[in-house]
């Protein structure tokens, strides 16, 4: 039975030479000559986010802007006062969640930044807003939990 075999593959002995190319072409085909690809750049959490350059590091640093632009309306900074006054009162709520505050403090805090955020948004001309709208309850009211906040 065994001796029978070789004989009746002699007649392929002749595609010996084809079939190791046909073998060295499958093995080289999955691999191929393509390049490595390049992995993804990883970028930091600071990098992926863009941040305004008005964004306060910290809460502590957002009161105190807050103040001053109440007080004298700073006009130091590149950022129009209104854009700047609307943005750290919304920022607060997150400023407030990235402390170790409790809930209740973080609730009165959101609520009454957006309180303030719909007083201001009336004022449409940015005097108005300085000379008024910072006055209002609704602001001095989140200040007044703010200030609450820096003296415990």
């Amino acid at each position: 039975m065994f001796s029978s075999t070789p004989l009746q593959y002699r007649h392929l002995t002749h595609m010996l030479p084809y079939r190791s190319l046909l073998c060295i072409a499958l093995v080289l085909t999955p691999v191929g000559c393509r390049p490595k690809p390049v992995p993804p750049t990883t970028k930091t959490q600071e990098e992926h986010e863009h941040f305004p350059p008005h964004w306060p590091k910290t809460l502590e640093t957002a009161i105190e802007r807050l103040e001053k632009l109440s007080k004298d309306g700073d006009a130091s900074s590149e950022t129009p006062f209104h854009i700047e006054v609307t943005d750290l009162l919304k920022w607060l709520p997150e400023l407030v969640a990235d402390t170790d505050l409790d809930e209740a403090f973080f609730n009165q805090v959101d609520s009454a930044s957006h309180d303030a955020l719909k007083s201001l948004s009336e004022f449409k001309d940015e005097k108005a807003m300085r000379e008024e709208g910072l006055n209002q309850g609704d602001f001095q009211t989140l200040m007044k939990i703010l200030r609450t906040l820096q003296n415990r």
